[in-house]
Formats: structure tokens, sequence, C-alpha cells
């Protein structure tokens, strides 16, 4: 849900990142999400506008939970990075990278691609 995650971030850099910021991120982060879904014929979201300051918190997001940690190494790339952490954010980007394959594996292989086509939207 959107407002566990900006509760995450918020206790794993408080301050950092405001909540628009916050669900600026999660937004753009679903939206690659929607992207790879889409692609696959049993795509659980049937269209994905985004999320804004009006989105409700208890909106679920569109990564399962086992790995939804995800979301957190963006957010906190993303405060790493705007604090000058370069180190902190090398760290951050990296637990990102390696969650979104390894989701992005799991996806791929248990999820039959469309025949030949993209669909996005």
């Amino acid at each position: 849900m959107i407002s566990e995650a900006i509760a995450a971030i918020e206790r794993s850099r408080p301050g950092m990142l405001s909540p628009s910021e916050t669900i600026a991120l999660l937004s753009s982060t679903d939206h690659e999400v929607y992207s790879l879904y889409s692609r696959h014929a049993l795509c659980p979201a049937a269209h994905f506008t985004g999320y804004t300051e009006d989105t409700p918190g208890d909106t679920l997001l569109l990564i399962p939970d086992q790995y939804s940690d995800i979301y957190l190494h963006r957010l906190e790339a993303k405060a790493d990075y705007d604090s000058g952490e370069i180190d902190r954010y090398n760290c951050s980007s990296a637990l990102f990278n390696a969650e979104w394959e390894r989701f992005e594996r799991f996806w791929r292989g248990s999820h039959r691609p469309l025949s030949g086509k993209w669909r996005l939207e």
C-alpha cells in the first residue's frame, strides 16, 4: 500500500523525501512494473494511470509483497542521492537492481509473454 511505503521510507530516511516525492517515485516504479506486466498474457493490472497525492493511501502497489523491498530500495536510493550520500546511494541502488532482477526473473519465468506483441498503453 502507498501508506506503508511512505511509512517505511520515513522510518528508514526520516524527513528526506516528502510524501509527494514518495508518491511520484512509487508511481514511476509502478509504470515500469505495468510495462513489464502488459507484455504478458495474464496482466494483473487492467490499466495503470499512476498515483497522485489524491490517491488513497490504502491503494495497493503493483509488485507482489514478496518483492516489495523494490519500492523501499528505490526510495532510499533517491533520498541518498539527493543528500549527497554517494556510498549509501550506491548500496541502495545495488539492492534495488538486485531485487528488480529477482522480481523480473520470477515474472518472466511464471507468465507467458504475448505472442510477439508489445501491449503498452
